[in-house]
């Protein structure tokens, strides 16, 4: 049916003896505000009703006894409007006094559905008719938005699921100050107001790998008084919302305690309240932390990010811009387990720019590798020229920045003015142009090193060109042919022959 121009349709009195219904409401001019609506006033005995493969809004009215709310083959990533990218709203209203039960459980029934979903028990005359809690039997993949009043009204406390699928169930607008929720074994994720968490609560997350993202946590006193002791069987932790820490004073952090959770992501951006003035200090027991960030970070200010003692391999995976005006280890002096940093540009357009100074003193003391792994548009900008690391440290870089060659440095270091060697190692099929300052040239185990002993055509002297540009003050080098792209710039430095004799490791 169409639902183009808001259409409805009057079942009573053309349809009778009938349990189930489906309704497939389409949209001929595919707008996003169209509704369909399927007035059920005085349909007796029914059982179930279905949105099927919705492409349009969809609302049954005045649906006149308790029934099962389903949605199929909706698709997880399907089934959205055109307009806004949001999956489309079922809407099922009971007539009023349909239910007469103050403590309903609304059955709802998802087969690979994707929709936001809204039950309204009336109660303009009869008794008190509330829907206290969701039973969710699932089939297949499914992602369902808890929309409407009575879904997301203080009453419904309890979700249970059944059946063999999965879920990505989103109550981050639930008012509920405590949960009952208990999911199954598929691989689910619950969204739902990190504010209203406390130790009252009693949210299973069930078996598989599941994801729990949080909503409303938008500064540091939010997320410094985060309480999940009443949540349990979640592998992977998260926040929808903007986070901003320092709350408009200079050194008020925001500490996050995840566990012995190795996941973290923010979906929002992540601003302090001025650039260094706070930091997001998180605290884990699992050895290797991956943080992923979706909206920018330090775009407005940037904050410090600080992990515990005992991680030692820290990944960042970023799809919008990174400032971070610190990266430190919280350990102990003399027991820094920070070893590894790698910082990766997972987005879409592969142009992510990082702009990332490193700690300073003992904090980055274990630190030995730090990995680049962008894409063809990222660029990395990293200072450490006040980090004191302990040894050696390898700075991999790899295909990043490419397509900027002339315009955009692919990387611009700022090397460490203490006497530890840093080796940058080339990797990948290109380089693109990277400019490094300080770089220390010498015979001395502390001097610094260029490493292209795992880049495929260049094996010796004879595959750069070593020259100096700036007038006379850096050094410039350059692929022969076509082995590389970009230019490697060794500012301050203005020796070719020392640099020719020294600075080179080849496979």
């Amino acid at each position: 049916m169409d639902a183009n121009g808001n259409s409805s349709v009057t079942l009573d009195p053309i349809v009778s003896n009938v349990e189930n219904f489906y309704f497939l409401a389409a949209d001929s001019d595919a707008s996003d505000t169209n509704t369909l609506t399927a007035e059920m006033k005085d349909v007796t005995s029914v059982e179930q009703v279905w949105a099927d493969r919705m492409q349009a809004n969809l609302t049954a009215d005045n649906v006149e006894n308790a029934a099962v709310a389903g949605v199929i083959n909706g698709g997880k990533n399907g089934n959205s409007s055109p307009v806004t990218g949001q999956p489309y709203t079922f809407t099922m209203n009971y007539q009023d006094d349909a239910l007469d039960d103050a403590d309903y459980t609304q059955a709802v029934a998802l087969d690979n559905a994707n929709a936001q979903l809204a039950v309204e028990a009336n109660n303009t005359s009869g008794p008190d008719d509330t829907i206290t809690g969701l039973e969710l039997d699932l089939t297949g993949d499914n992602k369902v938005v808890l929309a409407g009043t009575d879904l997301n009204a203080a009453a419904l406390t309890t979700v249970t699921t059944t059946g063999s699928g999965s879920i990505d169930l989103d109550m981050t607008s639930n008012a509920a100050a405590n949960h009952d929720i208990t999911l199954g074994d598929g691989d689910d994720t619950l969204r739902i107001d990190g504010t209203n968490l406390d130790a009252q609560d009693a949210i299973d997350l069930g078996a598989g790998e599941n994801a729990l993202l949080l909503g409303s946590i938008a500064d540091e006193s939010n997320l410094n008084a985060l309480t999940l002791d009443g949540v349990s069987n979640y592998q992977a932790l998260g926040f929808t919302d903007d986070l901003a820490i320092g709350g408009g004073s200079a050194g008020t952090d925001a500490n996050l305690d995840i566990g012995s959770l190795d996941e973290l992501t923010f979906e929002g951006a992540v601003d302090a309240n001025a650039s260094g003035s706070a930091g997001l200090n998180v605290t884990t027991a699992a050895s290797e932390l991956t943080i992923n960030t979706e909206g920018a970070v330090g775009g407005t200010a940037a904050p410090n990010l600080s992990v515990s003692e005992g991680v030692s391999s820290l990944v960042l995976n970023a799809e919008d811009a990174v400032t971070l005006d610190d990266v430190s280890n919280e350990a102990t002096p003399d027991n820094d387990t920070l070893e590894s940093l790698t910082l990766n540009d997972v987005s879409e357009d592969g142009d992510v720019a990082y702009d990332v100074d490193l700690g300073v003193g003992e904090d980055v003391a274990g630190l030995s590798t730090i990995v680049l792994d962008g894409q063809a548009e990222t660029n990395y900008t990293i200072n450490a020229a006040a980090a004191n690391f302990g040894s050696e440290v390898t700075i991999q870089l790899n295909d990043a920045g490419i397509d900027g060659v002339g315009s955009t440095d692919a990387l611009d270091y700022s090397n460490a003015t203490n006497t530890v060697r840093e080796t940058f190692q080339f990797t990948g099929e290109n380089i693109g142009d990277v400019t490094i300052g300080s770089f220390d040239v010498g015979e001395s185990g502390g001097a610094d090193r260029l490493d292209f002993s795992q880049f495929e055509g260049v094996d010796s002297l004879q595959d750069v060109a070593v020259t100096l540009s700036g007038g006379g003050s850096n050094v410039e080098i350059t692929a022969t042919a076509d082995q590389f792209d970009g230019t490697i710039e060794l500012t301050g430095v203005d020796n070719v022959t020392a640099v020719e004799d020294n600075a080179f490791d080849f496979a």
